[in-house]
């Protein structure tokens, strides 16, 4: 067989794998809870086809300057996902995408970071994105990647955690101010990997 058709026909296979777990992959219930999604202020939305998800937000802030209390440097939001897996396959998240806004003054830094574990194991996967000022955009698409895959169970339906966290540090700087906030969050089909156990 030629290189060619090597390659042509494992493409194929691929495409095949990926519609098959396609159609059989679902996230079937979701939970919110945190100091940056208190009741009322986030809603989440599962697509028509149930294989992808998005979240917004009304006031995922975090701040931190000159008569902010300590309670508002930091901010989280759990997303807890029920994700039914087709039999024989695990996956992982291998990107979260954001909307994000933020406003520092030197010497001040905001951290985005998102952390998902599964309800079976101790193991933890995070991704941050750091931005230190001077620095300011009202809109901005801020993408975090785990450092690591870690799978789910195989062939199981799994409950995951999403824990997205807002933090600023102006220890450098006491009498500097800084502002991160966040308004979406995306988790579409093409930001899961998977493979067969």
């Amino acid at each position: 067989m030629s290189s060619t058709r090597f390659l042509f026909s494992l493409l194929v296979g691929f495409l095949y794998l990926t519609g098959a777990i396609a159609q059989k992959y679902s996230i079937t219930d979701y939970i919110l809870s945190g100091t940056g999604c208190a009741r009322g202020t986030a809603t989440a939305t599962i697509s028509d086809d149930a294989k992808s998800i998005s979240l917004k937000y009304q006031s995922f802030v975090a701040n931190a300057g000159p008569g902010v209390a300590d309670s508002n440097n930091r901010k989280n939001c759990q997303l807890t996902l029920v994700v039914n897996v087709p039999s024989g396959y695990q996956f992982a998240f291998n990107d979260f995408s954001y909307s994000g806004r933020y406003a520092l003054d030197s010497g001040v830094k905001g951290q985005f970071q998102t952390d998902y574990y599964f309800q079976s194991s101790i193991d933890e996967s995070t991704g941050t994105v750091t931005v230190a000022g001077p620095a300011s955009n009202s809109t901005r698409t801020l993408s975090t990647t785990p450092k690591n895959l870690l799978w789910s169970p195989c062939g199981k339906s799994s409950i995951v955690g999403v824990n997205s966290s807002l933090r600023v540090d102006n220890s450098a700087s006491g009498n500097a101010s800084g502002s991160v906030s966040v308004t979406t969050l995306s988790i579409p089909v093409d930001s899961i990997s998977w493979k067969q156990c």
